[in-house]
């Protein structure tokens, strides 16, 4: 099971380089955001950003550089794609936390790498970690955190020469200034007449021409510092000594740590697990909803570096490459019964308190998300948690909630269907609440996301991140949780009411219907005016460890730093 050779290399340079070394390739990670951001620098000679970048190892810019893009990349399906994140943020980072993570912690090979970094294992660098996948999500899948690049000299000179075809001529033409004349060749028709004919061919044709594309932003470089991190933790695992914590890496028990295989599945975990867990809480999606989804994942991992055949953007593909890796690598382990272990209590933490349910839905999501993708819920559960998973108080309650879904997801389609706007209102509410409950976890941090550690086990906290910070940060995200539930129960409410009210007109109860109908009406502007004015201003209150962090958050979201 291979690793990554183009990263190798990078690492084994790096660890060469006494001037760079993992300290002058964090500075590299902040010095690639600063990029990001004013990309236009660059033209500027002379400017600080145009020097510094200057002074990078070529090959440490080259990984940096914009990617060339695959022919089979569209624009459209990544478009779909960022608009399918956008409408169900909230959704999909809960099906981050309660789906795609435990399906990593199956594969019993897989989860020693991730184990012996102590990053999921340890209660004080979990938010980290989830902050740090949360926001790699939202780089990638925000529609401006992988942007395509045309190159349009290249277009240009692609659509002359198609127009030369087109038309029958032979020679060499250029332009001058306005005017196209022939600069070689052998002489055909008048050159007016000839140069009227490849112009009425470029306008023809400049509708299927592209020039060569590229791929850039913010999430391109979240990606590329998670496939360096990657493989920097890789070397860290194989260089191990027995005297380590966790001892020798058994490449020969565990194959290669991070391997392609262990790729793949991860990258299925969030382009398909995702999928199929948000179809489990009562969304319906389109083939072509499920398929755009993958698309924007199988470029994702092309820029991480997966091998082309693990990867794909058809759904039915897709189901059957995370089975086949699924049942031949899950199984039993204490490594994913810790994780999970560790996860259930965040959740249990990060969930409002009602009548204790925080103690048991978390656990009864899990064990329904791993079932939903054909896995076994007791592989990483302690038996402790599976008796929770099983409770008929935890059950109920989760019966509950999938019915409010169901009348969530209901309105939310009756009503787009209704007055288009709402879903624009609906994704203008729950996406940047959802990249408020990431950067919240930010907050507990100095240390910039995906920066490689000193070792295996040690990552940087914020000394500043003290207790009573922290129950101010619970505090605010219960309320928020509080607000946001109540929205969705309103929205769902007001679906389920309208229904009822058409019910009752189908039995000629019109007062009953009136009523019913009545209610789900004020619901839903009940609804509007939460997300309207209560939401967003509970979203500002957010508190803030100190004065100099207050712009970071957005910062964050923009370059992933």
């Amino acid at each position: 099971m291979r690793g990554d050779e183009p990263v190798k290399r990078l690492v084994d340079a790096m660890e060469r380089d006494a001037a760079l070394g993992p300290r002058g390739y964090n500075q590299l990670l902040r010095v690639m955001d600063w990029l990001c951001e004013a990309p236009e620098l660059m033209a500027v000679a002379q400017s600080p950003l145009e020097r510094t970048v200057r002074q990078v190892p070529d090959a440490f810019l080259d990984f940096f550089d914009p990617l060339q893009l695959p022919d089979w990349v569209d624009e459209a399906k990544m478009a779909r794609a960022s608009k399918l994140w956008e409408e169900n943020t909230l959704a999909l980072l809960f099906i981050l936390y309660v789906g795609s993570l435990p399906a990593c912690y199956l594969l019993h090979r897989g989860i020693p790498a991730l184990f012996r970094t102590g990053k999921l294992a340890d209660r004080k660098y979990l938010p980290q970690r989830l902050f740090e996948t949360g926001l790699m999500l939202d780089a990638v899948l925000d529609a401006d955190g992988l942007r395509v690049l045309e190159d349009h000299v290249d277009r240009h000179e692609r659509l002359r020469e198609a127009a030369l075809r087109a038309c029958g001529l032979e020679g060499e033409w250029e332009w001058k200034g306005e005017v196209l004349a022939r600069k070689g060749g052998t002489p055909g028709q008048p050159e007016r007449e000839a140069a009227g004919a490849i112009v009425r061919a470029i306008t023809a044709l400049s509708a299927t021409i592209r020039g060569q594309r590229y791929v850039w932003g913010r999430g391109f470089l979240s990606a590329r510092k998670v496939r360096f991190l990657h493989g920097y933790m890789r070397d860290l695992l194989l260089k191990a000594s027995p005297d380590s914590p966790g001892g020798a890496w058994d490449s020969e028990k565990l194959g290669a740590p991070v391997n392609q295989e262990d790729q793949a599945y991860t990258l299925l975990t969030f382009g398909y697990v995702m999928i199929v867990g948000l179809e489990r809480l009562g969304h319906r999606l389109t083939p072509e909803d499920r398929a755009a989804f993958l698309h924007r994942w199988r470029l994702v991992g092309h820029i991480m570096g997966i091998e082309d055949g693990l990867l794909t953007d058809d759904w039915e593909s897709a189901q059957k490459l995370f089975g086949l890796i699924r049942d031949k690598e899950a199984g039993p382990s204490e490594e994913g019964r810790i994780l999970t272990s560790t996860l259930l209590g965040f959740l249990e933490e990060l969930m409002p308190d009602y009548l204790g349910m925080n103690r048991l839905l978390p656990v009864v999501f899990v064990a329904d998300q791993i079932r939903a993708m054909g896995g076994d819920p007791s592989n990483i559960l302690t038996p402790e948690w599976e008796a929770k998973s099983r409770s008929v108080a935890g059950r109920a309650a989760f019966a509950g909630i999938r019915l409010g879904l169901w009348g969530y997801y209901r309105s939310r389609e009756f009503l787009a269907w209704l007055a288009p706007g709402v879903s624009k209102m609906v994704r203008m509410m729950m996406h940047p609440l959802a990249e408020d409950l990431v950067d919240s976890c930010w907050a507990a941090y100095a240390r910039r996301p995906f920066y490689l550690p000193a070792n295996l086990t040690q990552w940087q906290r914020d000394a500043g991140a003290d207790p009573a910070f922290q129950g101010q940060l619970k505090r605010w995200r219960r309320e928020l949780f509080n607000g946001i539930l109540m929205s969705a129960g309103l929205l769902g409410l007001g679906g389920m009411l309208v229904v009822a009210g058409l019910g009752f007109a189908c039995l000629q109860a019109w007062v009953a219907a009136g009523i019913s109908a009545g209610l789900g009406v004020l619901s839903w502007w009940t609804f509007g005016e939460l997300a309207t004015w209560h939401i967003p201003a509970l979203s500002r209150r957010r508190p803030e460890p100190w004065p100099q962090k207050t712009a970071a958050p957005s910062e964050s979201r923009r370059t992933g730093s």
